[in-house]
């Protein structure tokens, strides 16, 4: 059995189905985030890079990114 796991916006966790917190913003925008941690973090616009308890801090970034394209 595949289960079908998205990722974090803000630390680029996985998200396994049932789980994490969906935000949709006025413009029919959609953010996953993993938990609350994520969410309150992204709202007061704190960067991701900056934080070490991440994942995505700085250049592993754009290589997740890259992988995904």
């Amino acid at each position: 059995m595949v289960l079908k796991t998205e990722l974090c916006r803000f630390s680029g966790s996985k998200i396994y189905p049932g789980k994490g917190i969906q935000f949709v913003c006025s413009d029919s925008q959609v953010f996953l985030f993993a938990n609350s941690k994520c969410k309150r973090y992204f709202h007061n616009r704190l960067k991701p890079a900056k934080l070490t308890w991440q994942q995505c801090t700085g250049s592993s970034i754009r290589r997740i990114y890259m992988l995904r394209l």
